[in-house]
């Protein structure tokens, strides 16, 4: 069985200036945090679903506040689905 949450873009619905460059600033110099900032610099792979997931991994600690055992095996817990990201982000919302 496989779950989808489906949401819209936050773009249309959050109307606050984003915190991005002060939360990454703050965050700067711990190693899982900086690699995770390069990876999201980098891109993501979109060849096929294992290159994408692996990049999502490396990526994954920039989406907690921490990252510690429990963050680390919460990112690990699935597996994302590049057609569903593909179609999402196709909408252009």
């Amino acid at each position: 069985m496989v779950a989808v949450l489906t949401l819209p873009h936050l773009r249309g619905v959050v109307h606050t200036p984003s915190d991005a460059v002060e939360l990454i600033a703050r965050r700067h110099g711990e190693p899982a945090f900086d690699a995770a900032v390069a990876a999201a610099e980098a891109g993501p792979d979109l060849t096929n679903d294992n290159l994408f997931n692996s990049w999502q991994q490396r990526a994954a600690p920039m989406g907690y506040a921490a990252w510690g055992p429990a963050e680390q095996a919460h990112a690990m817990a699935g597996r994302w689905s590049l057609p569903a990201v593909n179609a999402y982000f196709s909408l252009g919302l």
